[in-house]
């Protein structure tokens, strides 16, 4: 049996071309920001994302951008 491939969290794994992925135009100059919230939350996000016909990803920007806003002078 062929021994498992040492895991690497520290880089990315390239394709098995070995040519590096290219950037998805959409994510350019954006960073990831990730957030362990319960379930509810993610529920009534999702619910409240389709009935305003948008993305989480919109709403969850708008909610940042409103929380900075309100936390401005503290900045």
């Amino acid at each position: 049996m062929a021994p498992k491939p040492k895991l690497s969290f520290n880089t990315p794994a390239l394709p098995k071309d070995n040519k590096p992925a290219e950037r998805r135009p959409d994510r350019i100059g954006k960073r990831l920001l990730q957030a362990h919230l319960p379930a509810t939350t993610v529920i009534n996000l999702k619910i409240l994302a389709a009935k305003k016909g948008v993305s989480v990803v919109s709403l969850v920007e708008e909610a940042v951008g409103l929380l900075l806003a309100q936390y401005r002078d503290e900045l």
